[in-house]
């Protein structure tokens, strides 16, 4: 069973279009920002990488949250990335150029664009199309390196598919889809009872915060380690087959634009809100049924796998952050 293309196709060309944003910033003389490991995250990097998350969220109309707690959630980040990286480069992980190709004429189509079309947008943006593929080379490792390490640790077993059919097959027909956001605390490998309490603590005072007014789409940017929560926490349409059955429940009783959580898993806490449901309509037999509800919870355990395993690279890496927002960048000789 393979994972669908990843949402970062989809979004890939608005991300990589607003790099002209900060092409011609002037930037503070370079430092580092982060060590992991052997490698070194420049404040050179982190500086583009922050303006280019900001464009993004204001071309989405997300509310940008202060300057210093956006650095700290786009540095992490980029910590993560550059773990990927590293196991990537470890097990010799490539793009071919059919797989870039590919991938571009993917995004295209997706834009209603032709190759040559798609090629002269890239340009009319300021953008060369070799800073393009330098982009989406490092997007299509990162799936492969998904592919390799963390899709063959996921087991959807039989027992999952029948407990999930009944509700999936009262729902033919007429379907039932959520449009969801998310916030996601996460639990680090192997977490300590305090650091279970002290993740619990913060994603309730998320929560209450929440139901005192607070904006979900910006506290998703700021606080949550989820992969979407860049996107404001914005996790798109789903229909019940795809969410943890602890979403389920909650989802069963709540109203548009309501609040739950946090609601624990196995590997952190989750705060939801509802962002509207829809009936999908839906003609299938009882295999394509089975077919459909066990892709549905495979791809549903990648990402929480995916999300455990990252914290697993974590834990047993050297990570140390250097770069203060209000301070000078620390000089590269630093050790």
């Amino acid at each position: 069973m393979k994972i669908t293309l990843r949402y970062f196709l989809a979004a890939l060309l608005s991300v990589v279009l607003t790099q002209q944003v900060f092409a011609a910033q002037p930037v503070l003389l370079d430092g580092i920002a982060a060590t992991v490991n052997q490698d070194v995250l420049t404040v050179t990097e982190l500086q583009a990488r922050v303006q280019v998350i900001k464009a993004q969220l204001e071309q989405q109309k997300i509310s940008v949250p202060p300057e210093n707690i956006l650095i700290g959630q786009v540095l992490q980040m980029m910590i993560n990335q550059n773990l990927e990286d590293q196991i990537a480069r470890r097990l010799n992980i490539t793009a071919t150029t059919q797989d870039i190709q590919q991938a571009i004429t993917t995004i295209a189509q997706r834009q209603n664009l032709t190759p040559d079309q798609f090629r002269q947008a890239l340009q009319q943006q300021g953008l060369s199309e070799d800073q393009f593929v330098n982009q989406l080379t490092q997007q299509i490792v990162q799936q492969k390196l998904i592919e390799q390490a963390v899709v063959p640790q996921v087991i959807v077993t039989p027992q999952e598919v029948d407990a999930a059919m009944p509700s999936a097959a009262a729902q033919v027909g007429n379907q039932t889809q959520y449009h969801l956001y998310d916030i996601f605390i996460a639990l680090p490998a192997s977490p300590t009872t305090e650091e279970i309490n002290a993740a619990e603590q913060k994603a309730q005072t998320i929560a209450n915060q929440l139901h005192n007014g607070a904006d979900f789409k910006m506290l998703a940017v700021s606080d949550s380690n989820g992969q979407e929560a860049f996107n404001g926490g914005d996790i798109g349409w789903k229909s019940a087959s795809e969410l943890p059955p602890a979403f389920v429940q909650m989802l069963s009783t709540m109203k548009d634009g309501q609040i739950a959580g946090p609601i624990s898993v196995a590997n952190g806490f989750h705060i939801i809100q509802l962002g509207g449901t829809r009936q999908q309509a839906q003609t299938v037999n009882q295999t394509q049924l089975r077919q459909q509800v066990t892709q549905m919870i495979f791809q549903r355990k990648v990402v929480e796998k995916e999300q455990e395993w990252i914290e697993q690279l974590r834990s047993g890496a050297y990570i140390k952050v250097w770069y203060e927002p209000q301070g000078l960048p620390i000089p590269m000789s630093a050790s």
